[in-house]
């Protein structure tokens, strides 16, 4: 490590960290509203920026996290096994057999639309609470979190809108072209997922963890199924629309959650104004 005569730049193997105080900038504002106030207001706006290394929080990643973070969720195998099986499903007439088969008998469900409108609003119930009790450090960890929920989430049903209107694939019950893929399925893969990411934040016993996450597989399961008993999806519609929810919850944890932050910026207020301080990676 290596420190200016000043104490102000410290270079290490791993980070480079620079501070630097404003004292004439912050002091002449503080002589109109005050100095305190001031202060205030910059660290409120800079808190979110710094981070302990444990909390429950979103970070901009380092250089080429999001590449990693890519190929990792492309190696999940909640989002390349229902890929496989639902390419064979489409490459066989195994989708439109199994698919008239469950609008026949609707074994599961009575009412399979409003079950999958049920399984869907509850899923995300669940992210809204998980969201709620996961431990965290501050308002902002937790907002930062939400920040990045909400992200994936529009990243996933974006996606699958596009991918709708590129594919135009008729509905089994032949009343549009929107069937894939499942925009219900998506939706619920990646909130259940993000649900188990939160949950992955909190200490509980072994048993209550593994229920946890049945009770959230079957809610996805459930309202996949639900989408394909109601003729609104081809089984491989809801096993792509889960792959795809699977594969954002998947990247947006590895590359805003995971591992180490990137950039940070902290304010400390000091005598007669304050102190920047800004932590770079260098790895």
């Amino acid at each position: 490590m290596f420190f200016d005569t000043d104490g102000n730049l410290a270079i290490c193997r791993r980070q480079i960290i620079l501070r630097i105080e404003i004292v004439h900038v912050v002091g002449v504002v503080g002589a109109v509203v005050g100095r305190r106030f001031v202060c205030l207001c910059l660290l409120l706006c800079f808190a979110g920026c710094a981070g302990t290394g444990s909390s429950w929080s979103a970070h901009w990643p380092q250089q080429g996290g999001f590449g990693r973070a890519a190929s990792s969720a492309i190696k999940d195998p909640h989002t390349w096994a229902p890929l496989v099986v639902a390419a064979v499903f489409a490459a066989t007439n195994l989708d439109e057999e199994v698919s008239r088969k469950a609008i026949e008998n609707s074994g599961v469900f009575g009412d399979p639309q409003g079950s999958s409108n049920d399984l869907r609003d509850l899923a995300g119930a669940a992210y809204l609470l998980s969201l709620i009790v996961v431990p965290s450090d501050s308002i902002r960890d937790k907002a930062s979190g939400l920040v990045l929920g909400l992200s994936a989430t529009a990243a996933t049903v974006g996606v699958a809108d596009g991918l709708k209107q590129l594919a135009g694939r008729q509905r089994p019950v032949n009343d549009n072209d929107q069937s894939f893929p499942s925009g219900h399925a998506s939706y619920t893969s990646v909130v259940t997922r993000l649900t188990q990411n939160n949950l992955s934040y909190i200490d509980m016993p072994a048993w209550q963890r593994t229920t946890l996450n049945a009770g959230l597989y079957g809610i996805a399961i459930g309202g996949a199924w639900a989408r394909v008993e109601a003729g609104k999806h081809f089984p491989s519609d809801v096993l792509a629309g889960y792959a795809l929810g699977s594969f954002f919850a998947a990247f947006f944890q590895e590359a805003f959650m995971s591992g180490h932050a990137g950039a940070s910026v902290s304010f400390v207020p000091l005598d007669q104004g304050g102190a920047f301080t800004v932590v770079l990676p260098t790895r």
